[in-house]
């Protein structure tokens, strides 16, 4: 387990590319593989930093499918239907989709809250693999590493506009998003790596409140829930997001252009980081002597011993790596012994 809630359940010799010396200064630093066994507390392993691959097929009205993934419903034998809780957003909906009025309240704050129908989406949505889907067993579209670049982006953009929050702190900014399953934030967590921006995923309870409605100023209680919730807090990540992802509520955007933060000079990002093969390990899997760009160094917090598992061995061509959440492995026994 390592800082920022990250872990990895291995077998005692799976190799995993870490920092040799983490306490020598970072332009002497050499990048190694050491098997888990020999993985103690207080050394850094490497994270792939950016992941810059995306597919060709493009999505269908992006934007809509990530809002309807977090403020959507689609149930079976139900007409899909948006919540809405701005103006902008009606206003999106309304101008570039055919929707037919379930609610329209005006609210103290200036804002509206709809629901509406979203017609003629249905079939999409089954060709998704979306439709049928209910409550906390979302997923994203079936197959999702397909869709190009510009997809993912405007499918992102919708679904942390439904379901993100942006927080202002002395200067700082952290962007949280929340969902009661973790696997779909998972899924998010990999396509943010697209983008170069890494996050952390945290479970939390969520005690039970009252909110006053803006709408009718009716008090609804909330009962207490346990949620998982993503975090983009690094400068440097948070930069990225504002760089590549936008909001249609202008209070929501806003909040985002306020978050512009300078990109700290203590992260540990690495670019150019010589490759050093070990004696121990084989060393046709990388070029000895080589280079390797994107990568960010996390502490290990523990290492804990978790009995007897099943192991399964993932054979990949050319480097024999592969990406295990965020870190950098190689093949394992599955083609030596």
């Amino acid at each position: 387990e390592t800082e920022h809630n990250r872990f990895i359940e291995c077998s005692y010799d799976h190799p995993l590319l870490v920092i040799d010396n983490p306490r020598a200064k970072k332009s002497k630093q050499k990048a190694v593989f050491k098997e888990a066994k020999d993985i103690v507390a207080g050394d850094k392993l490497l994270l792939l930093n950016n992941h810059n691959v995306f597919g060709k097929k493009r999505m269908e009205s992006a934007r809509l499918i990530g809002l309807l993934l977090g403020d959507g419903s689609y149930a079976n034998c139900t007409t899909p239907t948006l919540s809405i809780a701005t103006n902008d957003l009606y206003e999106y909906v309304n101008s570039n989709f055919d929707i037919g009025i379930s609610k329209l309240m005006d609210c103290s704050n200036g804002d509206i809250y709809a629901q509406v129908y979203i017609k003629n989406i249905k079939s999409y949505l089954v060709e998704l693999g979306l439709w049928g889907q209910a409550k906390d067993k979302k997923e994203l579209p079936k197959n999702i590493h397909e869709y190009d670049r510009y997809s993912i982006k405007e499918m992102l953009s919708g679904y942390f506009e439904a379901d993100g929050n942006v927080q202002l702190r002395s200067g700082n900014a952290i962007i949280k998003l929340t969902c009661k399953y973790r696997k779909m934030l998972e899924d998010i967590r990999y396509l943010l790596l697209k983008f170069g921006i890494n996050s952390n995923i945290v479970k939390e309870k969520k005690g039970s409140s009252e909110l006053k409605s803006t709408c009718n100023n009716k008090i609804y209680k909330t009962n207490k829930f346990d949620c998982y919730v993503l975090y983009i807090s690094k400068a440097e990540y948070v930069s990225r997001f504002i760089k590549e992802f936008n909001f249609i509520s202008k209070n929501k955007q806003d909040r985002l252009d306020s978050a512009a933060i300078q990109i700290r000079n203590n992260m540990d990002l690495y670019d150019d980081l010589l490759f050093d093969s070990n004696s121990k390990i084989s060393s046709n899997y990388l070029k000895d002597k080589e280079l390797l760009n994107n990568l960010e160094s996390i502490k290990v917090k523990r290492c804990d011993p978790i009995g007897n598992k099943r192991v399964y061995n993932l054979t990949t061509s050319k480097t024999h790596t592969y990406v295990t959440n965020g870190f950098i492995s190689h093949n394992t026994g599955g083609e030596e012994n």
